[in-house]
């Protein structure tokens, strides 16, 4: 800061001026050598358009006033004195650990709603770049475990637009459930409108905005579809329950238009890989697995395609049946570099 830190005419005097006297209204504050004098006013009324020079006294490592006398703009000065009393805020807050404090826990309460409103936008970005896309095709893989399926997720995943996420624990079934109890409870509830009814409410469950609110949530969470994805889905070891043939009824209610990839081994391999080995039931279990899911694929029709791991591992020219079904280009070159690539199961 420059000894006067405004630019002065000299004898640009004001005839009769009355300079301010300072021995009271002063707060001189030292930082880094910096020395300054707010001017609190002089008199009644209102300012003057000039200031003596001598009423301002802004000066570096030095407190001798310079006996020299010229006027500044009044202009400038209201300019400078606020910047000054700023600073002077800055400088005892810096110093005093009280408002330090105080503006610590301002900051963080701040910082706090920052990552608030940009956790809500996030969410916001996600929900619009997933929305209900109307442009996507959903496939699905129908297996067992250690049938190969992650192999043909890979494969199908190299298709240019295609993304199959793995398996999420059945995730999709249990949102099955959910809906399918308060779908029961919507049609046997009686008296529901009533506030003293203890189904108060759920016989007015909202079928169709349910269904839109799901497959939103499993493309939001579950599958989470890239900004170029034309086909999605993901597969799942998890189809040996009983009511299987709803399930998949429900999932095409969410998924309009689905379409599964029913994939199957030879049992008495899969029966004695890794943790089958340790089940006593394996091959039972595995039986009538396959037996649901085989039927599965005949009730679905043109919906549905069957391949086998023993046939594609050896020949990868074998899915060309199921290119042809999807609809995609056989890239045998690509394919063979897929399947050169270990997978986890």
């Amino acid at each position: 800061m420059r000894r006067a830190g405004l630019q002065a005419r000299v004898g640009d005097q004001r005839p009769g001026a009355r300079p301010c006297n300072l021995s009271r209204n002063r707060l001189r504050l030292r930082q880094d050598h910096v020395c300054y004098v707010l001017v609190q006013g002089c008199g009644r009324g209102p300012p003057s358009r000039y200031l003596q020079r001598q009423d301002l006294l802004c000066m570096t490592g030095s407190t001798t006033m310079t006996p020299r006398s010229s006027t500044v703009s009044y202009l400038l000065v209201g300019i400078a004195i606020p910047l000054v009393h700023s600073l002077g805020r800055l400088v005892q807050q810096r110093n005093d650990p009280e408002q330090r404090g105080a503006r610590l826990r301002k900051l963080k309460r701040r910082n706090a709603r920052l990552r608030a409103a940009n956790r809500s936008l996030r969410a916001e970005l996600e929900e619009a770049r997933v929305g209900d896309r109307g442009d996507l095709r959903f496939v699905f893989i129908v297996t067992y475990g250690r049938s190969g399926s992650t192999l043909l997720q890979g494969i199908l995943s190299s298709i240019p637009g295609y993304l199959i996420r793995g398996e999420n624990g059945g995730a999709a079934y249990h949102l099955y459930k959910f809906h399918t109890i308060a779908e029961h409870r919507r049609k046997s509830s009686r008296g529901w409108r009533s506030p003293r009814s203890a189904w108060f409410g759920i016989g007015d469950y909202p079928t169709q905005l349910a269904l839109r609110e799901l497959r939103w949530l499993l493309l939001a969470t579950v599958i989470r579809p890239e900004q170029d994805s034309r086909v999605v889905g993901f597969k799942e070891i998890k189809w040996h329950q009983k009511d299987l043939g709803e399930y998949v009824q429900f999932l095409r209610a969410v998924f309009p238009g689905a379409r599964f990839v029913i994939n199957t081994r030879n049992l008495d391999e899969v029966a004695v890989s890794k943790w089958w080995a340790k089940r006593s039931d394996a091959r039972e279990v595995l039986t009538k697995t396959e037996e649901r899911i085989l039927a599965l694929k005949a009730s679905l029709g043109d919906d549905a395609y069957h391949i086998h791991y023993d046939d594609y591992a050896q020949e990868p020219d074998k899915l060309r049946g199921l290119f042809d079904w999807l609809g995609e280009e056989f890239d045998e070159a690509r394919i063979k570099g897929i399947m050169a690539k270990k997978h986890s199961y």
